[in-house]
């Protein structure tokens, strides 16, 4: 998408000369890059503040299991003659091989040249290695670091709407770079860093794509395993992105793998693709078909070949009978994409009409609205109305500023994307020119509630824009332009804000009253909210299928990290401190709502979110690395200030949807902690009757006193209808005060044990680098540590040190890497958690030779 330009070209720097060798020799190894030469790499812009291992809080208790950690081998780099990890950079090359850090996967088609990896002879300086059509799951060593475990959890829509005008056909599609870059990255495997890109709205999300690509390091681009195991865990499809862009240097001999046939005139690709999302464990791919860029059809690649690879994409997925390949999905999109017909009744785009044909979900352009595929869903009634996307660009720039900024976010009405839209009077616009000063003037007029209008779904392109809110809020209290703790943990909680913005309004809370602007005029957006929950109504894992439940809402980074462990007295918490983390491998399932907080007592009246609204808290986290809490606003350090209640009001904070019909029982717990409101209690809203509801609270409850201030409050919901709301009743005994929550767990006693049987664990690192500055760096396999279906369980890393534990990061594959750790530590300890089920098991890994 042209529109992106500067926010997505990527920072290419060339190898440094030194590198390379050059000799007339023609049989000696004397061409391409001497990776013995390449100098440490420095963590410092990755992990700005993080500088060593604290020790821990925590000590090994009960050592289940000592272990043999097999060292296959050792090495000062990571040698790719021997250790091929795939596609890789030049400027990938400067981080790997000093480093051995597994990275996010991503390909050229061509592959890389093999000069730019390793020592090569004369006749071998122009060969190529690493064809997108070699390409295996065995034989990149990469992959496995890739390669998601949760599965896509099921959902449905929540039981009831929050207000009346969401409609539960509508999906949405959000694009995204929740991963900053297309090389170089390494988030599969974490970082030290409480700051990251994050997003957290999945309860509206369908379909989310990880959009990135860039024609120097990589146009076919899968998602991150850590963006994948946080959407499946919320119930979102995710996407990678096969990125054809001849705006930003894409050349039609980038294309020559991607484009070659069989015998039969089969593209070899097709399969390629299926087994990358099968194998890494996503949903599908995003074709972003605009090839030529500026020029006409053909100048790099003609459409008809891209829709004739994407139609054979379909047929092999639905020809097959593998369930991972079955579900496969296939988004299209081109540069001035439309469905509009013109004067001879047939598609004015013709790729357009192509593209839609042979892929199961198709985006229109910016600027498109139903009315220009009217007609062309007319003649086609067999097509699904809602698999044409119209798209929001949160992020678009006017004036060298972003318009939806932090005064605007938040404001944009967006029934124009999915309902056809009418002059003041209910008419079709004739006059082009009045129906665009119309639109400005926020005078179009829609006819939502009659059900045989045309609806189509909505996608956000750029919804990273709550990142780059963030930063500029966070620049503004940078001493020195240094990077912080403090500020991150600040800029973490500023970015969900923003995030939150686009998708419950600047009101932070959906009402019938809402309304937005689509108008450019800034003065037309005050007083307004408006955000994507008012068209699109909230799905939920907490269904009759999936009667279990468990989180801790972790969005997958804090710092702080919070955690169980064994002790003489039972289970305990321990909190690291200063302990900055990202790794949304381990991210939980998100709140339903942000935020439904009504007066008890006038249950359709929300509070004003100037004094009571939700927040992600960083520094008060009950278990990972952080909770959700009620307060009015953020300090610069992160720390939320209180809520300001009306002394003696009763309040509802409805947290999460759900959708059990058949399930009328349920054990629910939640973990709190609160000032300035009496014991909360839980509430149930329960459906009889298709629409009638009445919220109850749970009568039978009990309440355990935890530790620093959380407590435990039991109860069993019984039902006599659909049970579609769940959350805390309370009342506030003073004008200000904060309610925590930490944990919510539904019926967690039928969550199985997931560690029972040690014995036969298998540990080996299958490199080792160490540079002789006195720290090594190992990749950690296990072999099979986790069940199937298992999606609660991970575990932290430990290495001893002087009888000292120092804490070094956390997981929830099998495959993990570590870092800086010194040289002469000879024991790693492994602790095993499940927070569903509190079970905990330690492995001790003796470092073998």
């Amino acid at each position: 998408m042209k529109k992106i330009v500067f926010a997505l070209l990527a920072i290419t720097t060339t190898m440094p000369f030194l590198l390379y060798t050059v000799s007339c020799g023609s049989d000696s190894l004397n061409y391409g890059t001497d990776l013995s030469k390449i100098s440490d790499y420095k963590w410092s812009k990755e992990e700005p503040y993080f500088n060593s291992y604290n020790k821990s809080a925590i000590n090994a208790s009960s050592v289940e299991e000592a272990i043999s950690l097999k060292i296959k081998n050792e090495s000062k780099f990571l040698d790719y003659k021997n250790f091929n990890t795939g596609f890789k950079t030049s400027n990938e090359v400067l981080k790997q091989s000093p480093t051995g850090v597994p990275l996010n996967t991503k390909f050229l088609p061509n592959g890389n040249r093999k000069r730019d990896v390793m020592e090569v002879k004369r006749n071998e300086r122009f060969d190529k290695i690493n064809s997108i059509l070699d390409w295996t799951y065995q034989s990149d060593l990469d992959a496995k670091y890739n390669k998601s475990r949760i599965e896509l959890q099921k959902t449905e829509k929540v039981a009831s709407k929050w207000v009346s005008t969401q409609d539960e056909k509508i999906k949405e599609m959000n694009m995204s770079t929740i991963i900053p870059g297309t090389s170089l990255e390494n988030t599969i495997v974490g970082n030290k860093r409480t700051y990251a890109r994050s997003f957290n709205n999945y309860q509206y999300n369908d379909i989310m794509v990880a959009w990135a690509g860039a024609a120097d390091e990589g146009i076919i681009v899968p998602p991150g395993k850590n963006e994948v195991e946080k959407a499946h865990i919320n119930g979102t499809k995710i996407l990678g992105n096969i990125f054809l862009d001849g705006y930003h240097g894409l050349k039609k001999e980038m294309l020559d793998q991607f484009l070659k046939k069989d015998s039969n005139g089969n593209y070899l690709i097709v399969d390629i693709l299926i087994n990358i999302a099968v194998d890494l464990g996503f949903d599908g791919w995003f074709w972003n078909n605009e090839p030529n860029g500026y020029f006409e059809d053909g100048y790099i690649l003609r459409y008809k070949v891209s829709t004739e690879i994407m139609k054979q994409f379909r047929e092999k997925v639905k020809a097959s009978t593998d369930e991972k390949v079955k579900n496969l999905i296939l988004f299209s999109y081109k540069n001035n994409g439309s469905l509009e017909q013109d004067t001879t009744g047939k598609t004015a785009s013709q790729e357009s009409e192509e593209l839609q044909k042979n892929s199961d979900y198709f985006l229109s352009d910016f600027g498109i609205t139903p009315n220009k595929s009217v007609d062309y869903l007319e003649k086609n009634k067999n097509i699904d109305p809602f698999t044409i996307y119209n798209m929001y660009n949160a992020s678009g720039w006017i004036g060298g500023n972003i318009f939806y900024n932090q005064d605007r976010l938040g404001g944009r009405e967006l029934k124009d994307l999915v309902y056809k839209h009418y002059d003041e009077n209910g008419k079709e616009y004739i006059d082009v020119t009045k129906e665009r000063s119309d639109k400005n003037l926020n005078k179009w007029t829609y006819k939502s509630n009659d059900q045989n209008e045309l609806k189509n779904s909505l996608a956000i392109f750029a919804s990273q824009v709550a990142d780059d809110l963030a930063r500029q809020d966070m620049d503004k209290i940078k001493i020195e332009n240094q990077d912080t703790l403090d500020i991150d943990t600040y800029g973490m909680t500023k970015q969900n804000y923003y995030d939150d913005l686009i998708y419950t309004g600047r009101n932070r809370q959906l009402s019938e009253n809402d309304e937005g602007s689509v108008s450019y005029d800034e003065k037309t957006f005050e007083n307004k909210s408006y955000g994507v929950g008012n068209l699109v109504q909230e799905k939920t894992v907490l269904i009759d299928d999936n009667k279990s439940f468990f989180t801790n809402f972790s969005t997958g980074n804090g710092s702080k990290f919070a955690s169980l462990n064994t002790s003489e007295n039972g289970v305990e918490r321990i909190v690291e401190t200063n302990y900055p983390w990202s790794n949304s491998n381990i991210a939980d399932v998100q709140p339903t709502y942000k935020w439904m907080i009504t007066k008890a007592n006038e249950d359709n009246q929300v509070v004003d979110s100037k004094n009571i609204t939700g927040f992600y808290d960083y520094l008060d986290p009950y278990l990972k690395g952080n909770s959700i809490a009620l307060g009015s606003g953020v300090k610069n350090d992160g720390e939320i200030i209180d809520a300001k209640f009306e002394n003696g009001s009763e309040y509802n904070w409805m947290i999460m949807g759900s959708n059990y019909k058949k399930t009328k029982n349920l054990d629910v717990s939640f973990v709190y902690k609160s000032t300035g409101i009496e014991e909360p209690k839980i509430i149930y809203e329960e459906i009889n009757g298709g629409s009638t509801t009445i919220k109850k609270a749970v009568s039978n409850y009990s309440v355990k006193e935890l530790d620093n201030g959380w407590k435990e409050i039991n109860g069993t919901i019984n039902s006599e209808g659909t049970v579609g709301k769940i959350g805390l009743n309370f009342t506030a005994n003073s004008g200000s005060g904060k309610i925590n929550v930490g944990q919510l767990s539904i019926d967690n006693n039928s969550i199985k044990n997931t560690f029972d049987d040690l014995t036969n664990i298998k540990a080996e690192s299958e490199l080792v680098i160490n540079r002789e500055n006195g720290f090594k760096n190992y990749r950690l396999n296990f072999d099979s540590l986790f069940k199937e279906k298992d999606i609660y369980s991970y575990y932290e890393v430990y290495y001893k040190k002087n009888n000292e534990l120092f804490r070094v990061g956390e997981t929830n594959s099998d495959n993990y890497y570590i870092k800086n750790i010194p040289v002469d530590v000879k024991q790693f300890h492994i602790k095993l958690q499940n927070n569903a089920t509190g079970e905990i098991k330690w492995i001790k890994l003796e470092v073998g030779e």
